[in-house]
């Protein structure tokens, strides 16, 4: 069956919902909106809210939502919401009674993956992996040129990978290093000040300041010994690096230069992994939940992706 009609897709995130319009296979209508903290129900009138101003059910054709946390697609149920922990145990049925509309979700780093892999860097990849930087640090595998889920749904959520490094706090070596948030605290601590925002921290290391660089750099360094643990498990042939901050050259260069510093410390060579951006960026997990989507409703899911970013 073709795809033709009007799809609601929306990217929950830990900060904004992301949404657009997919209206035979094009991209519109793209705008965001506070994700709610509070409350499931706080939650859904936003949803609803966005779905009425793209017209509601009887406009629509179905909604597409990429959300944090560990989701059975094939049961459609949400057993752990992520850091929206008033998704915990959903029945996705609800929503579709609620909505009026047919509804599948796929977990947002997923369907970055299954976007790149699609559409984007990651095509003609047999082994590859997304990892995308944002309020927190999200992962993709793909094994066998498939969107690899694990077999307890939690494949690539490399935001809880822990190690034996104080400097890393006790909980996710990425998450704790890899968030925007995160290296923006790091480079303000160095410098002696506040910093909350990724823009102000990298605007101190585009101007070459000595400590904001040194704070930066061995995040970066970090980072890179996470990547290597990942290339020796899985190996893949090609690392996206997506979020926000991946259209940030300063942050793709400082982990190009980190993990070729790495293995360039090694006595051998070793084979390792090209890093790249993802193509889509910030549209990754709207594209993905969209092909997801049509793939579960049995829908083409042929997409205009041209100049979207």
């Amino acid at each position: 069956m073709s795809a033709s009609g009007r799809y609601a897709v929306l990217d929950v995130g830990g900060t904004y919902i992301k949404h657009c319009v997919v209206e035979n296979g094009r991209l519109s209508d793209m705008g965001k909106v506070p994700t709610p903290q509070d409350t499931q129900e706080h939650f859904l009138e936003v949803v609803e809210g966005v779905l009425a101003q793209m017209g509601g059910a009887p406009a629509l054709d179905g909604v597409a939502l990429s959300m944090p946390g560990v989701i059975d697609v094939e049961r459609r149920y949400m057993y752990a919401g992520g850091s929206l922990k008033y998704n915990n145990r959903t029945d996705i049925a609800s929503w579709e009674e609620r909505f009026g509309l047919p509804v599948e979700v796929e977990n947002d780093a997923r369907s970055s993956a299954r976007a790149e892999l699609a559409l984007g860097s990651l095509q003609g990849v047999r082994t590859g992996l997304v990892v995308t930087f944002g309020t927190g640090t999200g992962g993709g595998i793909i094994v066998d040129g498939h969107v690899h889920r694990g077999g307890h749904l939690i494949a690539g959520e490399i935001s809880i990978f822990t190690a034996d490094d104080p400097a890393l706090g006790s909980h996710g070596v990425l998450g704790y290093v890899g968030g925007v948030n995160n290296i923006a605290r790091a480079v303000g601590e160095a410098c002696g000040r506040e910093i909350t925002r990724g823009e102000e921290a990298f605007e101190l290391i585009g101007a070459g300041d000595e400590r904001a660089c040194a704070a930066f750099a061995e995040r970066c360094d970090k980072i890179a010994r996470a990547f290597f643990n990942f290339q020796v498990l899985l190996d893949p042939e090609r690392i996206a690096i997506g979020g926000g901050v991946s259209a940030n050259p300063l942050f793709i260069q400082g982990l190009r230069e980190a993990t070729e510093r790495l293995y360039g410390s090694f006595p051998i060579a070793v084979p390792h992994a090209e890093l790249v951006v993802c193509r889509f960026r910030n549209a990754a997990n709207l594209i993905g939940a969209y092909l997801h989507f049509c793939e579960r409703c049995g829908l083409d899911g042929t997409l205009d992706v041209e100049g979207v970013a």
